[in-house]
């Protein structure tokens, strides 16, 4: 249900986000960015494309949503901080979460 695809998509996104140019290069941002490895991102890619999948196209529509929304923190961090932080990470995580649970909320109406 909703609350499965929301934090799937999220720590999807926080995956993805952490791939981005790091505001500052020691921080808990850039620990959790090098932690990444490619292997460990395709299987969470199949695992959140088979969610989306799985979910219908309301979940396909509620993380599109997710991506668009950790975009734009992406492109602020960047305008206003150069560059992502762990902070940035966390709010990435609520936020494409909320978006998630925001659009099933509509839907249903």
């Amino acid at each position: 249900g909703p609350l499965v695809v929301a934090a799937v998509s999220a720590r999807w996104l926080i995956l993805l986000v952490a791939r981005q140019p790091l505001a500052r290069p020691a921080g808990l941002g850039a620990a959790f960015a090098a932690g990444l490895h490619p292997r460990g991102l395709l299987i969470a890619g199949v695992f959140t494309l088979a969610v989306a999948l799985l979910g219908g196209g309301q979940a396909l529509l509620a993380m599109a949503a997710a991506h668009l929304t950790a975009a734009f923190v992406v492109r602020l961090a960047h305008s206003r901080l150069g560059g992502v932080t762990g902070d940035i990470l966390g709010l990435t995580v609520e936020l494409s979460e909320l978006t998630v649970l925001l659009v099933y909320a509509i839907k249903l109406q």
